[in-house]
């Protein structure tokens, strides 16, 4: 729907009408677009002005009201989570947004984003204008979204796309006065200017006397270009510290870099357009400092941050004395684990630097598994400057790509801004804001990204998002938790969206597999999986099939199957159904296509696992007590009845405040069991399948706990034939306990060695296991209360390394012979070769394999074992009889002689040759000698 040309004050009205027929799916929407603009000096002040009824002076903006009110305060994220997906093709309605930064002005908190335009299968961004949205209150759910508030082109040196992240900050003269403020937006562009080859972005400030626009050029150049940064100059973070110094922060791909704006000489007043320069001088070249993680200096104990200015001998000093292991990485040019889109800020006597961190940043960031991903981190200084200490994670890794935080205190609360892929229609380069409390304990900061996977899941067959992922080998960039995420892209157009075995093309493992373990059991009796290809190594397995964990501990084959299909596609999943089984663990084990002497790669973007239709829970939970102040322990299982079985199964139970619990009562908790279909309540998104009561007291005494927990492990790997598996195993464990509250520690050890924790506060964990042939662990549980379980063993034999073969010629005879060998394997089954293009044969040992006619032949050979590993061909070539005339292809047969400095054909007597045209013959034969065609020495 599309209001245009309307008047401000038929607008309001018609937004309040919208707003009182608001529904849970869309909310209350309108748009609009604005009168004839002003210009930049002359525009409207916003101040004084409600957040939903800004005066707005620029031609550009439309304006959309948000009212997500009537969702749960869980569910509110995205921002505009609902904003024109009734028009999904249309990108000016169907709003996607990201990189947000804040701002705080006149009682309303503002929240500045880019604009993502790309095609749902574009792998890159599409970004030419910015937007922001607009409250007086985060927890309200209501928001006025002024879009196109600025655009790309608004530089004349500028190309008009790459609108990525800016910030918007206000100078308020030194003043009280609302009339004196500027606004300005430091935004990166693409630099028409830019060095051929070169990064093209530069850093632009625009400036206004609204935050909504016109916006125009501040310096009429770039403040900050790419040429002189020699990093992809993007991602700008501007402050003013207490003393009025203002700095800027910027950076991407592992380096953070800072400059001090300068300051006015009469006011001290910083200065918004321009930074310090190395000589002094107004047109001098930018005085730019690395940024430095505080770990990474240790052999630096005198370390200056003024001093370490790119490029100057200090920083070169200071770059060879670095301890990169105490880093993580391999990068030091920035906080730890940094990857971009920094966020400055100062508290106190503590400047707080937050970031996108990651696999990408200098130095490990263990919130994520792939280099694709990034979590929201940050460390602390006693100066803008630096080095910065490491201090943690405040939001996990989402669904994109990047987070681009931005921090800001507004309302009493602290509050945290990013994007996720999470908006209907997303990605990586479609994305949507979100915001979320932060709280804070002795000046660390923490957030939780809502909504939570407990709140976000409804009733559903599928109990693949109560499992846990592992697999026995993931690329680098891709991601295992994609395959039980939800989602399935039209195309996986970044790493993550899908998990892959890809290690080289063509690879020689020829199978792999993903696993699924649930914290308690699941009866299921069907499941679907997405298969992607691409141009290069991912095609449709070979074959594929599933195995479940016995209660016996043993890995079986899902009972009466139907076809195990291979269709690639977001629109080509493939079902199987199967006799049902209670499980705790489930394999996807698939082998992949042969492909140039070795193997294809698989990729999976999403894999569901279905449970036997007409569970309903056995029994309401029992009621759990709780002491005033504490959070209760509920369970992670329930009891679900399928016919005649009752199995525990898992349950996620829905987010509990601590106002629930802070003061005496008795509350319902509301949770969504794995696999029930039904809800208690069809309308209402909170609600789940099953509920326990909580009874709070301030005399409550929890009673001992005395009994110990049960645990078991088993040994997880790729089937291959005859009980063997043909991948490195994964010990799975599972502990369960009379007591609601985790296990204090889960531990393993491999064969006779020593215990090692392998999880706490869980009750399931996954430890990858390496060695071959008889391959043994043992497992045990410990509980909160202390009780140690008895010991769980499991054993599984492994092969996962294919046999060799080696080939050996009698160049008199014309003769090869085969020797194969499996090590310490299973043993080698067959050794198989072939002559030239033909069928593969069967090689009996000691076996003489004969050339079939006087040409040179190729000869490809190969080896399987026991367990199913196949080698990869190696090839091998029977010289040709020179005894008669040579026919074919001959040039193998010849070997250039080296004869003064002339290299001469020689080792070889030509004989009669079988062509009409002996010169252009023996030019043929001996050409490979000289590497080049056309004149040859012949004398």
């Amino acid at each position: 729907m599309s209001f245009s040309h309307i008047s401000h004050a038929s607008m309001k009205t018609l937004v309040a009408g919208i707003a009182a027929a608001a529904t849970l799916c869309t909310g209350a929407i309108a748009t609009m677009q604005t009168a004839n603009a002003a210009d930049a000096s002359t525009a409207p002040s916003v101040a004084g002005h409600a957040y939903n009824d800004l005066p707005v002076g620029n031609p550009d903006v439309t304006v959309t009201q948000i009212d997500n009110s009537a969702l749960p305060a869980t569910l509110r994220n995205p921002i505009g989570q609902n904003e024109g997906t009734n028009t999904p093709n249309d990108l000016s309605q169907n709003y996607y947004s990201a990189d947000a930064s804040t701002l705080e002005y006149d009682g309303k908190l503002f929240v500045f984003t880019g604009h993502d335009e790309a095609e749902p299968t574009y792998g890159s961004f599409n970004m030419k204008d910015w937007g922001v949205y607009v409250t007086d209150n985060p927890e309200s759910g209501k928001w006025t979204h002024y879009k196109t508030i600025a655009k790309a082109d608004l530089f004349d040196w500028a190309t008009g796309d790459g609108a990525y992240a800016g910030q918007v900050v206000v100078d308020d003269a030194g003043t009280a006065d609302t009339a004196d403020d500027w606004f300005y937006y430091y935004v990166p562009v693409k630099d028409k200017n830019a060095a051929a080859g070169a990064d093209p972005f530069s850093i632009g400030v625009a400036k206004s006397k609204s935050p909504l626009g016109p916006w125009v050029d501040a310096i009429g150049a770039p403040l900050l270009t790419t040429m002189q940064t020699q990093i992809e100059t993007i991602d700008p973070a501007f402050f003013v510290d207490n003393d009025g110094t203002g700095y800027l922060h910027f950076g991407t791909f592992n380096s953070e870099l800072a400059v001090k704006m300068q300051r006015d000489a009469n006011t001290g007043r910083t200065s918004y357009v321009a930074v310090e320069t190395m000589d002094g001088t107004a047109d001098g070249a930018p005085k730019i400092y690395n940024m430095r993680d505080a770990d990474a200096l240790a052999n630096i104990p005198d370390y200056d941050a003024s001093k370490d200015v790119l490029g100057s001998d200090y920083a070169n000093q200071v770059n060879a004395s670095l301890t990169l292991g105490n880093n993580g990485g391999a990068y030091a040019n920035g906080p730890k684990g940094f990857f971009e889109a920094a966020w400055v800020f100062r508290e106190g006597d503590t400047y707080y630097n937050v970031y996108d961190g990651g696999k990408p940043g200098s130095g490990v960031a263990t919130c994520v598994e792939s280099n694709y991903q990034a979590c929201v981190q940050y460390s602390t200084s006693a100066s803008p400057l630096g080095p910065w200490t490491y201090q943690g994670v405040i939001v996990e890794s989402g669904s994109s790509t990047t987070m681009h935080p931005s921090i800001q205190r507004f309302g009493g609360k602290w509050w945290v801004t990013y994007h996720t892929g999470d908006k209907t229609g997303g990605t990586d380069f479609r994305r949507a804001v979100c915001i979320d409390e932060v709280t804070w304990n002795g000046g660390r900061m923490n957030a939780v990204s809502h909504p939570t996977k407990a709140e976000r899941l409804q009733p559903s067959r599928n109990v693949a998002p109560y499992a846990s992922v592992d697999a026995t080998y993931t690329e680098t960039p891709a991601y295992k938790g994609s395959v039980n995420d939800g989602r399935v892209l039209e195309t996986a157009v970044v790493p993550p969206n899908h998990w892959t075995n890809y290690r080289k093309m063509p690879q020689t493992q020829s199978s792999d597999s993903l696993i699924y373990q649930w914290n308690g059991a699941v009866r299921v009796n069907g499941s679907k999986v997405w298969f992607d290809t691409d141009a290069n190594a991912l095609r449709a397995p070979a074959s594929w099939k599933l195995q479940y964990l016995d209660a016996d501990g043993s890995w079986k084959d899902v009972p009466n199957s139907s076809e195990y299909g291979v269709d690639t596609g977001k629109n080509a999943p493939n079902e199987v159904t199967f006799d049902a089984v209670t499980t705790t663990a489930l394999k996807l084990d698939m082998t992949a296509q042969a492909v140039d002497g070795g193997y294809a790669s698989v990729g999976v973007p999403e894999w569901e696992v279905y449970a036997q239709q007409g569970a309903v829970v056995a029994e309401r939970p029992a009621d759990v007590y709780a002491k005033t102040g504490d959070a209760p322990e509920l369970s992670n299982t329930v009891k679900v009845a399928y016919g005649s079985e009752t199995v525990e199964t898992p349950v996620l139970w829905r987010t509990v405040s601590a106002s629930s619990y802070a003061q005496a009562g008795e509350f319902t908790v509301q949770g969504v069991v794995a696999g029930i279909e039904t809800k208690q309540q069809a309308d209402d998104l909170t609600a789940g399948n099953v509920a326990v009561t909580v009874h709070v007291s301030d005399d409550y005494v929890k009673p001992a706990d005395t009994i110990a927990p049960a645990v078991r492990v088993a040994l997880a790997g790729t089937a291959g034939n005859d009980g063997w598996l043909v991948t490195s195993p994964i010990a799975l464990i599972t502990a369960s306990d009379n007591a609601a509250a985790p296990m204090a520690k889960l531990e393993l050890a491999v064969g006779d060695g020593a215990w090692v924790t392998v999880g706490t506060n869980v009750n399931t964990a996954v430890k990858a296991v390496t060695g071959e042939g008889i391959v043994s662990v043992r497992a045990r549980a410990t509980d909160a209360a202390g009780n140690v379980s008895e010991i769980a063993a499991a054993e599984a034999r492994v092969d996962a390394t294919a046999p060799t073969v080696t080939a050996s010629v009698d160049t008199a005879s014309r003769t090869m012979a085969l020797t194969a060998s499996d090590g310490a394997g299973s043993g080698v089954k067959t050794v198989e070769y072939r002559v030239g293009n033909g069928e593969w044969q069967q090689y009996e040992e000691g076996a003489a394999i004969t050339a079939s006619s006087s040409k040179r032949e190729t000869v490809s050979y190969r080896a399987s074992d026991i367990a199913g590993n196949m080698s990869a061909a190696g090839v091998k070539d029977i010289p040709s009889d020179t005894s008669v005339p040579l026919a074919g292809y001959i040039e193998q047969d010849a070997v250039a002689t080296d004869v003064g400095k002339k290299r001469l054909l020689g080792q070889l007597v030509l004989p009669r040759l079988t062509t009409a045209k002996p010169f252009r013959a023996i030019a043929r034969l001996i050409t490979p000698a000289f590497g080049v065609r056309g004149r040859i020495p012949v004398k």
